[in-house]
Parts: C-alpha cells; sequence; structure tokens
C-alpha cells in the first residue's frame, strides 16, 4: 500500500511529500515511520521541530506540521495521484476532516499564542484554507463522478487542539454528525459501497480511460455493482 504524510520545513519552502513509495516523480522519504510521524505531526506551540537527517548525504531537514499551509492533505493526495498514474481517472477519494468551528473573536486565547490577534488570524486562515482546498476538488479534481467524499463534523464548539479531555464531547458530536443527518448518512452509505465496489469487484476496469480520453461516466458494470451494493445497505432491504 502506498503511504505518504505531509511536512514543511521549518525554515520555510513548499510541502514535502514523506513517501513510503518512489515513482518516477518522486522519491522515498529517507527517515523511519517514526520520525515520519513525529514531522507530520509537530505542530507549532505543542511539538517541537524534527531534525531528519538523510542516511545517503547526511544533510539535516527540520519539518514541521504539514497544517502549517496544508492542513487539508486531500489536494495533495488527488497531485500525487496524478503524478504516479497521470492518464487515470481517480475512482475514489475520502476526506474526513476534523470538524469545523466559527472563527475566534478577538481577545480569545488560541492555541497558546501570545499575540491574540495573530491566533485569530491563523486558526481564521486554516479554516478558510480547509474548505478553499474541498470547494477546488469538487470543481476540478480529475475524480470519478460521485467519487469524492468528505466529512467534516460541524459545530464543534470551539474545541481547541489541546483540549483532549473533551474526547466525549467530540465522540457525541461525531455520532450524531454521522447517523442523523440525512445527506451524510446517504453519502456515507455510497461511500462505504464504492469501497466495497473497488474492493470486492477488483478485474473491473474502472481505472482506464477510454481511446479518446474522455471516459467521464460511471461504467454499466461499476454502476449496476454499486446499486446492488447500496441496496443491500439498505435497513429495509
Amino acid at each position: 500500500m502506498k503511504t505518504f504524510v505531509v511536512a514543511v520545513r521549518a525554515s520555510g519552502g513548499g510541502v514535502n511529500r514523506l513517501r513510503t513509495y518512489s515513482h518516477q516523480n518522486g522519491k522515498a522519504a529517507e527517515c523511519t515511520i517514526i520520525e515520519a510521524a513525529r514531522a507530520t505531526s509537530a505542530a507549532p506551540t505543542f511539538f517541537a521541530p524534527i531534525t531528519i537527517v538523510s542516511p545517503t548525504t547526511g544533510l539535516e531537514s527540520r519539518y514541521i506540521d504539514g497544517g502549517v499551509g496544508h492542513n487539508n492533505p486531500a489536494e495533495q493526495a488527488v497531485l500525487e495521484a496524478r503524478e504516479i498514474w497521470p492518464r487515470r481517472h481517480i475512482g475514489l477519494l475520502l476526506s474526513i476532516g476534523t470538524g469545523t468551528s466559527a472563527p475566534p473573536k478577538y481577545g480569545q486565547s488560541i492555541l497558546g499564542y501570545r499575540t491574540k490577534i495573530s491566533a485569530a488570524v491563523f486558526v481564521s486562515n486554516l479554516i478558510t484554507e480547509c474548505e478553499s482546498v474541498h470547494n477546488r476538488i469538487m470543481c476540478n479534481s480529475g475524480v470519478r463522478p460521485d467519487g469524492y467524499f468528505r466529512f467534516n463534523v460541524d459545530s464543534l464548539g470551539g474545541v481547541r487542539l489541546d483540549e483532549w479531555k473533551q474526547l466525549e464531547l467530540l465522540n457525541s458530536r461525531t455520532e450524531d454528525y454521522m447517523t442523523n443527518k440525512p445527506d451524510i448518512v446517504q453519502a456515507k452509505t455510497k461511500c462505504v459501497a464504492s469501497l466495497l465496489l473497488y474492493a470486492t469487484a477488483p478485474d473491473l476496469d474502472v481505472d482506464k480511460e477510454d481511446d479518446a480520453g474522455e471516459d467521464d461516466e460511471t461504467p454499466p458494470a461499476e454502476q449496476a455493482l454499486e446499486e446492488a451494493l447500496v441496496a443491500r445497505m439498505d435497513p429495509n432491504y
């Protein structure tokens, strides 16, 4: 299974995809799984940056959380897929958000920032950035029609990143979001059916483009199997 996490260099620069694999346009990361996990989770003010030393060159690189500028990595997943399989559609993209909340008010202390205005701008930008990525993917991403699913719990009530004692609240609101909103329940059912489709029908050639390169409609065999799976998941089936 191909896996990558997102991190950025503490000194600045573009996003880095720390991969477990290599492809024609990118190399596998020269680090351990633990180092990659530390790099992608090194959120400023919570965890210190991590320095990773290349075993081949001996060069050092300091990384911080990929959420700094890339808080929604779904777009990075799309770009990576295009680099690996440039002539294929993306059959399914599942994006799971960390929840939405209203932007902070002036004077509210957030994430341990000393400058309250900076904190408000920082969090507001994160919220805006995540939704901007979501909108771009919906408009033009190369994902097959009806193949993009995003679940993002709304109204988390301003639970901060460091409030781990609020897990019960997060759990209850997530359960309510996933079970009591008709549109979300419908999307969840279709998403699971799509996952089962690709897991149970590996022989379906759903990724290959036709000769004209404009195969934007769902193939009949795939459509039929998807409808059957959705029907079987219906409680009234």
